[in-house]
């Protein structure tokens, strides 16, 4: 039997990480992750909006490895629409958007629930699918410039951001950098201990997603052993999570050192499920979101597909 369109897809992004994380195990652990937000949060060029979770994700791997530097997407037609024009040849890249149909006894069929009482009803949730093609990838539109704010004032953005979702973080000298559950504090080792500020914000992201998953907040299943499919979902949620938030402030990050031993744990959970890089994403991006909202940012959240 072979695979929908939609596993297809699942199957071809998970392929790429796949490679992304096997080029880590060689020796070069710190590229292929630090390029995925190196361009910035994907949006489109029409709507301004960002594109969400597993799309969003499929446009960080695609930008890097095609070497694009522009994180600025549309359709065919949305360029037309801007006055550009597509390129002869050029592949785009195809995304999937999720919606959901209700089918109720007395016969109501919509996107929105029947109102009838006491009626039963069914939510069938089906996928549809669009393709994207990159600013690179057309001439005719050129995005305005925007004020640029040098690294130190993006940093600083962060910084009011993390101070904002009044997690409790504790600088401790050392190496160890996790989120503790049952104190539901995060410690961190003191900012001179990291090789340079990339690091520590790598670091300093990615556990502030785990402290989402507390269950007074999301409420996630982050599993009780080191090396297990739920234990290294989690870990690869934090990991995507912490460069969802990179590229929307837009700060240069790189995984902490203690990163790469999850990296085998990483190719595991994903071996084992192809459908596990799409929950991965999903639930990395219902996390940013939260912390945006938590720390007053929702204004700055646009959505897309």
């Amino acid at each position: 039997m072979g695979m929908s369109k939609t596993q297809d897809l699942f199957q071809n992004l998970t392929d790429k990480i796949v490679a992304m994380i096997e080029q880590g195990q060689a020796g070069n652990w710190q590229k292929p992750w630090k390029a995925l937000a190196g361009s910035g949060l994907h949006s489109n060029a029409k709507t301004k909006k960002a594109y969400q979770g597993f799309n969003q994700l499929m446009l960080m791997v695609v930008a890097a490895e095609q070497g694009y530097s522009q994180a600025v997407w549309a359709t065919y037609k949305q360029w037309q629409e801007l006055g550009g024009q597509v390129r002869r040849g050029e592949r785009g890249v195809k995304l999937v958007k999720w919606g959901r149909t209700y089918v109720c006894e007395c016969g109501h069929k919509d996107q929105a629930p029947c109102q009838g009482e006491g009626h039963e009803q069914e939510a069938k949730v089906w996928a549809s699918y669009f393709v994207v093609f990159n600013i690179a990838q057309q001439d005719g539109y050129k995005l305005p410039q925007a004020p640029i704010k040098n690294e130190v004032e993006r940093q600083d953005e962060v910084e009011r951001f993390v101070a904002a979702t009044g997690a409790n973080i504790q600088h401790v000298p050392g190496d160890a950098a996790f989120y503790r559950p049952s104190t539901d504090t995060i410690t961190m080792p003191l900012v001179e201990q990291f090789d340079n500020a990339q690091g520590y914000y790598g670091t300093l992201l990615h556990e502030l997603i785990h402290w989402t998953s507390a269950p007074q907040r999301l409420g996630r299943e982050t599993g009780k052993r080191f090396g297990d499919n739920e234990y290294g979902a989690e870990e690869l949620v934090a990991e995507l999570g912490a460069t969802f938030l990179a590229a929307h402030f837009q700060v240069e990050t790189e995984p902490h050192i203690e990163h790469v031993s999850y990296l085998n744990s990483w190719l595991k959970t994903l071996k084992a499920d192809p459908m596990a890089l799409y929950k991965a994403a999903k639930l990395a991006q219902e996390a940013t979101t939260y912390l945006l909202e938590l720390a007053g940012m929702e204004n700055e959240v646009s959505k897309a597909a």
